[in-house]
C-alpha cells in the first residue's frame, strides 16, 4: 500500500479540499477557488481522458516500473475510492464533460461533498483506464481483466 500512496500523494482528504491552498486533484498544481470545479468521483474516474492524462504525466513513470499493469487494478481502486469532490483547475476541467456552472459554484462555496459525491464501483473505472492503458502501451494491462 505503500507504493499506492506514493503514487497518489497521501490521497484526497476534505482538510485539502477546503483549505484555502487547495491544489488540483488531477495535475496537482496550485488552484485557485474562483477559477476552479469541483467534479465528482464518477465524473474524473470513468473519463478515458483522465487515464490519458494520468499516464501521461503524473503516473508517466509506471509503465517503465510495471509494464504489464500489474498494479493498474489498485491504481484504478485507489483512485475510485475518494469519496469526496475532486478539486479540478480550469486547464484540467478540459478533461471532462460536465455542468460548469454548477461545478463552478461547487468550488466557490469550497464544498467537497457534492450532489452524487462518493466512490464509484472500481470495476467501472477499470474499463477506462484499461483502454487507454492498451492504447498507450499495446496491451491490456495485466491486473484488469477486459470483456
Amino acid at each position: 500500500m505503500g507504493f499506492l500512496k506514493k503514487l497518489f500523494g497521501q490521497g484526497k482528504s476534505e482538510q485539502r479540499q477546503i483549505a484555502n491552498s487547495p491544489v488540483c486533484d488531477v495535475c496537482n498544481n496550485p488552484l485557485d477557488w474562483d477559477q476552479a470545479y469541483v467534479l465528482t468521483t464518477k465524473q474524473v474516474v470513468l473519463s478515458q481522458a483522465y487515464w490519458e492524462f494520468a499516464f501521461r504525466h503524473q503516473w508517466s513513470y509506471v509503465h517503465g516500473l510495471d509494464p504489464e499493469g500489474a498494479i493498474l487494478a489498485g491504481l484504478v481502486q485507489q483512485a475510485s475510492a475518494q469519496t469526496t469532490g475532486w478539486a479540478v483547475c480550469e486547464s484540467c476541467s478540459r478533461l471532462f464533460n460536465f455542468d460548469r456552472t454548477v461545478a463552478r459554484q461547487y468550488a466557490l462555496q469550497r464544498m467537497s461533498h457534492i450532489p452524487g459525491s462518493g466512490s464509484v464501483d472500481a470495476s467501472a473505472a477499470a474499463q477506462p483506464a484499461a483502454e487507454v492503458w492498451k492504447r498507450l502501451y499495446g496491451s491490456y494491462p495485466q491486473s484488469i481483466k477486459v470483456g
